[in-house]
């Protein structure tokens, strides 16, 4: 790692190249964290009167706030007016003012600034990723292979107990969460028709709303050719890290490629049961598929062992693929 190399200063004056060195080191290091901006307005500044000759009072104003900005400029006020730029010099980076001449002494000095505060935007955004990988232990994505909502091996893949799918209810949207720890493009959205009457069938991904529920829409696909076979967005989009919603509808009842119920992560729990998605009676017909807006009331889906007939339980589902 390079550091300066500034070196221990014994007794001597210090120049100005000591000062302008430090203040580029402050510079460099407010760049790299991206420290955020904020504004005040009429901020009071406070008058500098300790000076032994009293022909200097009254004439230097600084603010408890300082590192402001020269651009846009500091604007100076006396006494609510405006004070014309050429009665003093502005000295941003120190938040102070001085005045060419002394001012009166109950003269209440005020200005408008924008400055550096200590917020940092590099910071926070790798908080907020370090916060996401914390939070979950799933995520990982091969590029250029599908997947889905499912975090288990055990499962994750089902085509059903007679190899022909999962069934669908006509107009019944069912969501289940899809993490992405880190910005990813992906180059597909599908599903797997098995058999069954198809009719239209529409699906896609939804943001959350940030608690725990599909609310936006991203990307939709809707396909009406009433054919087997995996339907596809085939586009790129790109998303941010969080959590998203996959999605899917249809008119008819189609049976799909799903994931059985103990592969599927938790989103909730009561004393009774633990829940996996969301599902929602929606007509087709509305908005001719998914929705823009995730419709509301929607009820959880819970997390079975086994079907009616003893089989392993299992739910549709929407596959992604990341761009290789």
């Amino acid at each position: 790692m390079a550091n300066t190399p500034y070196n221990r200063v014994r007794s001597q004056n210090i120049l100005a190249a000591h000062i302008s060195g430090l203040g580029e080191s402050a510079k460099k290091l407010e760049s790299a964290l991206n420290m955020q901006i904020d504004e005040e307005t009429e901020y009071t500044l406070n008058d500098v009167s300790d000076q032994e000759d009293a022909n200097y009072r009254y004439r230097i104003y600084e603010g408890d706030i300082r590192n402001w900005l020269d651009d846009p400029g500091p604007v100076i006020y006396r006494n609510g007016s405006e004070v014309d730029s050429s009665e003093y010099t502005v000295h941003p980076a120190y938040g102070a003012v001085i005045f060419n001449d002394q001012q009166n002494s109950d003269d209440e000095i005020a200005a408008d600034f924008t400055y550096i505060t200590d917020e940092s935007g590099r910071l926070e955004s790798l908080e907020r990723d370090v916060s996401h990988l914390k939070d979950t232990r799933f995520g990982l994505r091969v590029a250029g292979e599908y997947q889905n909502s499912a975090i288990s091996g055990v499962g994750a893949v089902s085509n059903g107990t007679d190899g022909d799918g999962i069934d669908l209810e006509a107009d019944t949207i069912y969501a289940f969460p899809l993490f992405v720890r880190e910005r990813t493009t992906f180059d597909d959205l599908a599903v797997n028709i098995e058999s069954g009457s198809t009719g239209s069938l529409s699906f896609g991904l939804y943001e959350d709303d940030g608690a725990g529920y599909p609310s936006e829409s991203v990307e939709i696909v809707n396909d009406d050719s009433d054919s087997a076979g995996t339907l596809r967005l085939d586009d790129v989009f790109t998303i941010d890290a969080g959590y998203y919603w996959l999605a899917l509808l249809s008119d008819a009842t189609p049976s799909v490629t799903g994931a059985e119920s103990r592969s599927l992560p938790v989103i909730a729990t009561d004393f009774s049961d633990a829940y996996c998605g969301w599902e929602v009676g929606h007509d087709f017909a509305d908005d001719d598929g998914l929705p823009g807006t995730f419709p509301s009331s929607a009820d959880l889906l819970p997390i079975q062992d086994v079907d009616a007939d003893d089989n392993p339980h299992a739910y549709p589902q929407v596959f992604v693929r990341k761009e290789e």
